[in-house]
């Protein structure tokens, strides 16, 4: 009984060592990541006199996008269309059935707001993109991602939009 609680030990001894080696090589891989991605960014100073980095607040520039009344008119139009006819079927149906068939016209709504706001994003993203390049911006991130430095250019990319 001695011989296998000693050996017990040695294996949970080992198990410890193990851990803290598999730790050890942890911390020393993320360190060395740490410094790899500071030593390859320009510092904050250079990256505020850089004009090649822009942002946006995409937020402002959706609501102000003209296909955006759009598409919400085409929603409300198709929302209005599923209530009507969930209502005509509902009658003779149980309330299992009920539930499936109002989750099949969510499902169906979901996928068309999906669609209509993927075409305004795609419009949105092609416009960003000739601002860009006519600002020779050659980054743009979203606003609430930038800390510190940038150009925004918001505006820039409402008025494209917007034929202005």
């Amino acid at each position: 009984m001695k011989i296998r609680k000693e050996g017990i030990n040695v294996q949970r001894f080992k198990n410890q060592k193990m851990v803290k080696i598999i730790a050890l090589v942890l911390a020393v891989t993320f360190l060395l990541s740490v410094v790899a991605v500071f030593a390859g960014r320009p510092s904050a100073q250079a990256a505020t006199n850089s004009s090649d980095i822009g942002f946006v607040d995409m937020q402002a520039i959706f609501a102000a996008h003209p296909e955006t009344a759009k598409a919400r008119t085409q929603l409300a139009q198709a929302t209005s269309k599923a209530e009507k006819e969930f209502n005509a079927k509902k009658s003779g149906l149980n309330q299992e059935q009920q539930q499936a068939l109002l989750q099949q016209y969510r499902e169906q709504l979901a996928q068309k707001e999906q669609d209509l706001t993927g075409e305004v994003t795609k419009k949105i993203d092609s416009t960003i993109g000739e601002v860009a390049k006519s600002k020779g911006i050659t980054v743009v991130l979203e606003k609430q991602n930038v800390f510190y430095g940038g150009t925004d250019i918001t505006k820039d990319v409402i008025n494209r939009a917007q034929g202005k």
